[in-house]
């Protein structure tokens, strides 16, 4: 299991200070890969955002609990895993399961600023769904066929550059190559598009272009 890195100890211990910035960067850098989680298993008529909205209620909840033994990713998703099965249980997904600690400070997030930056997320999501739609369609009129697969293995079923490279029989630096080129060509694109950019790293950017691809499924 993956240890947690210096990055996410230095944004768990801002946290615990009740930092707004530390939190948003978590929200940032998690919550597109959870939704998309959440979405594929989520009970008919549950919200997947609402499902992981109380997921990181429970994680600030359970933030002392946090031994700091795994990936903060892995903590994210256990606790939304036992969300999901409480939702088909039907029981109210705000009844954690995990033990009780000393509650952490409150992240000073507040609604409008939250709210400020799901806008910003929903118009990257749309540009970048141009985008993508833009990129896919070059590759269709070309008859490029392996490079449509090699996007779909990636941002679709988020395939490592070396078990695509060993799929498609291709080098894995051609992959890392193309996946950099692709990217850069997205984040342009959205950048020439709309003023505020909802992220701070290209983990972040990943997250949201996988969320979005999911939802498109453009190569299709």
């Amino acid at each position: 299991m993956n240890q947690c890195t210096e990055a996410e100890r230095y944004m768990l211990e801002g946290i615990r200070r009740g930092s707004g910035d530390a939190w948003a960067q978590v929200v940032d850098r998690y919550q597109g890969r959870l939704v998309a989680y959440a979405r594929r298993r989520a009970p008919r008529g549950v919200d997947a955002e609402d499902v992981v909205q109380d997921t990181f209620l429970r994680f600030v909840r359970g933030l002392n609990s946090f031994r700091e033994e795994s990936s903060l990713e892995t903590f994210l998703f256990v606790i939304l895993k036992r969300t999901l099965a409480d939702a088909h249980r039907g029981r109210r997904m705000v009844n954690t399961d995990l033990p009780e600690q000393e509650a952490a400070p409150a992240p000073d997030l507040t609604a409008s600023r939250y709210a400020r930056r799901e806008e910003q997320r929903d118009a990257a999501r749309e540009v970048l769904s141009e985008a993508l739609h833009r990129l896919v369609g070059r590759m269709h009129e070309t008859l490029n066929f392996r490079d449509l697969q090699i996007i779909e293995m990636l941002f679709g079923a988020q395939r490592t550059n070396m078990q695509i490279a060993q799929q498609m029989a291709v080098d894995a630096n051609h992959v890392a190559l193309l996946k950099h080129r692709w990217i850069k060509e997205l984040r342009e694109f959205i950048a020439g598009r709309i003023e505020k950019i909802p992220w701070e790293d290209g983990e972040a950017m990943e997250s949201l272009l996988t969320e979005t691809w999911g939802e498109l499924r453009p190569s299709c």
